[in-house]
């Protein structure tokens, strides 16, 4: 179990800063900002809010225990190549997701703002015409490198769609059948 301490709390963390600068010490990019911060305040919020936004999704299986402060590890988890998923360790791809993560939002916080407010609104109405939107909690939400670390546990989604009234014929419980195939004026 990892815990970094922030004025004086106590946060569970998929990594502290130590490791986070290890992981990041391979990135062109990302390793110069976050040297730049000599605030390890800031690079604790940074693992902090990580973490907390990646418990945050939908993740298949189950927390491995009731008691567990974060969603991982679990069970019942197998990844894209079918091998089941330790149900007593953090995987490396949440692990290296949330150091990614906290660098991202360090270094663009608007990062997570845009989190928050993207797809905020619940309904737009029109006269008649109506499109409902919901918040976005999958890893879509997520920069793309931060995505792509996560892939081996993102679960493509399968679903059985079924499609009725296609055929130009309308059929109802009581079987009437109604030939009206054009648009009302």
């Amino acid at each position: 179990m990892v815990q970094i301490t922030h004025a004086g709390i106590t946060f569970e963390v998929y990594a502290n800063i130590q490791t986070a600068e290890n992981y990041l010490f391979g990135s062109i990019e990302l390793l110069e900002a976050w040297a730049a911060i000599r605030n390890n305040d800031l690079k604790a919020r940074g693992l902090i809010t990580a973490t907390r936004q990646l418990d945050s999704l939908q993740w298949p299986g189950v927390r491995a225990s009731n008691t567990q402060p974060l969603a991982w590890p679990r069970t019942g988890v197998t990844d894209r190549a079918g091998q089941a998923v330790d149900p007593n360790t953090v995987p490396d791809a949440i692990i290296n997701a949330s150091i990614l993560l906290a660098a991202r939002l360090i270094s663009a916080p608007s990062l997570s703002a845009r989190r928050v407010s993207q797809g905020n609104v619940r309904r737009v109405r029109a006269g008649t015409a109506e499109v409902q939107f919901f918040r976005r909690t999958n890893p879509s939400s997520l920069p793309d490198d931060v995505r792509a670390v996560l892939a081996p546990l993102i679960q493509p989604i399968r679903a059985r769609i079924q499609s009725f009234g296609t055929d130009g014929e309308s059929i109802f419980e009581d079987r009437r059948t109604f030939d009206k195939t054009a648009g009302f004026s």
